[in-house]
């Protein structure tokens, strides 16, 4: 190998190590815009579940008082519910409708 291949070879090296800096560079800078882009959108879902808990919240508060009437009226209807329940055959014997 002569002495002007390898200064050749080093600078292709050389140009190689530099591109590969310029493109890490531009990866990096995208890659911290992806990192910002998910850490906004954390931020959003975790508003937003808060709100939807706030919402949740006072839906029910406001159930409970227009309507604890109806919650006693369930209870009563599941209760003359299971009486009837009782009464059903745990097993059907096809044979009778033949």
């Amino acid at each position: 190998m002569t002495g002007s291949q390898l200064i050749r070879e080093q600078i292709e090296v050389y140009a190689q190590r530099l591109e590969r800096m310029d493109a890490s560079k531009k990866l990096d800078a995208d890659i911290d815009e992806l990192i910002d882009a998910n850490n906004n959108l954390i931020r959003a879902h975790n508003d937003n579940t808060l709100v939807f808990g706030e919402l949740a919240k006072k839906i029910i508060s406001r159930l409970d008082f227009y309507l604890p009437p109806l919650v006693d009226d369930i209870e009563q209807i599941q209760n003359n519910a299971r009486p009837q329940e009782k009464n059903l055959p745990h097993s059907i014997n096809f044979d009778e409708f033949e």
